[in-house]
């Protein structure tokens, strides 16, 4: 009797364990298989005029944008084959054809050469003009369209067009969607996609926070690419057939980043992403494993637990490459073509650097 009753504590045991290897996540679990350290191997190009705090740059098919803080000159402009300086444009106020404001959310190339972009208050489409793209002569942007931001969405978190009556970004209010979109055709405002699959019973407040990520749109928006900056996730979302798909570096269970058992957030100040450029075929995802101490008596500290890097993944979600960069590598954009990532140094104003990408 008592052998049959360790039998079957033997067979129950195995039973669990074998439930909790089966148990799968709702993402998958990838790795590099390819691995290169580019820091040796940028080419560094001596630029015409000073950079000085930049806060964005995206690449549309022969423009490079930045956005800076400076207020005389919102946004430079380079030709990429060549890193020309083209001119600046744009001053920061509050009166016709000024920038109230300007900052990085949403600093995108919407499509070709038409650059997304928003200000505390207000979005534009803006291209550049055709008769002044010359080196030397300066350049001008033409206001394709601008639209007030509505109440409800201001600040707008990581906004954007989207087709030609939309504008999309992550959701501030306290509902179970990740973004929220507004159709300024019909003036009317809507919610879209669930956040990830994680049981959340915190405070709805702490839940856009929690769940926060940068967003893109792949060149012909047909696709969202979303990185999240307390979970090593990446997710896309088809615009057409509302399929997602995710992807995790390491064998964690997403969840365990966020919440305990109960769904509870956890107390943790650890982060993972923080940056995403898309190209036409590929996504390009700056990632740091870090953690941020803070203390009663001193200040503030942040432990670096991984390598600076870049990771590479076609738009399935496929990982490519690994790229290992150093630490000031981290404001960057990708050419639509792939054949270069563009950087900033912060403490070099007349120099970009290149990396041209190897075939993937």
């Amino acid at each position: 009797m008592l052998k049959k009753a360790y039998s079957i504590i033997i067979i129950c045991s195995l039973a669990m364990v074998s439930g909790c290897q089966n148990e799968k996540d709702f993402a998958e679990p990838i790795s590099f298989e390819k691995v290169y350290n580019i820091t040796d191997d940028l080419e560094e190009v001596i630029i015409t005029t000073d950079l000085f705090s930049t806060t964005g740059m995206s690449a549309g098919d022969d423009f490079l944008f930045l956005l800076s803080n400076e207020k005389d000159t919102v946004v430079r402009v380079f030709n990429h084959s060549d890193m020309a300086y083209l001119g600046g444009f744009g001053t920061e106020g509050d009166g016709p054809g000024e920038f109230f404001h300007p900052y990085q959310d949403g600093f995108r190339i919407f499509q070709g050469n038409v650059l997304s972009m928003m200000d505390r208050r207000s979005i534009r489409k803006l291209t550049p003009s055709k008769e002044e793209t010359q080196l030397d002569r300066g350049i001008s942007l033409n206001t394709i369209e601008r639209h007030k931001i509505p109440g409800l969405m201001i600040p707008h978190w990581e906004g954007s067009f989207l087709g030609d009556s939309s504008i999309i970004g992550l959701n501030q209010t306290l509902n179970d969607y990740q973004l929220i979109n507004y159709n300024y055709k019909s003036d009317t405002i809507s919610y879209l996609f669930d956040y990830p699959p994680i049981k959340f019973t915190g405070n709805q407040i702490e839940k856009p926070i929690t769940f926060y990520s940068k967003i893109k749109f792949s060149k012909d928006n047909k696709k969202l690419v979303m990185v999240y900056q307390k979970m090593p996730l990446l997710r896309i979302i088809d615009l057409e057939s509302g399929n997602e798909t995710y992807t995790k570096i390491g064998d964690t269970f997403v969840s365990d980043y966020l919440v305990d058992s109960k769904g509870y957030p956890v107390e943790d100040n650890t982060y993972f992403y923080f940056r995403v450029s898309v190209s036409n075929d590929y996504i390009f995802a700056s990632y740091r494993k870090r953690q941020n101490k803070y203390f009663d008596d001193k200040p503030s500290e942040t432990l670096y637990l991984s390598k600076n890097e870049i990771h590479v993944f076609d738009l399935e979600g496929n990982p490519k490459v690994k790229f290992i960069i150093d630490d000031w590598m981290t404001m960057f954009a990708a050419l639509p073509d792939s054949k270069y990532l563009i950087f900033r140094h912060p403490e070099k104003e007349r120099n970009l650097f290149r990396y041209k990408i190897p075939v993937l």
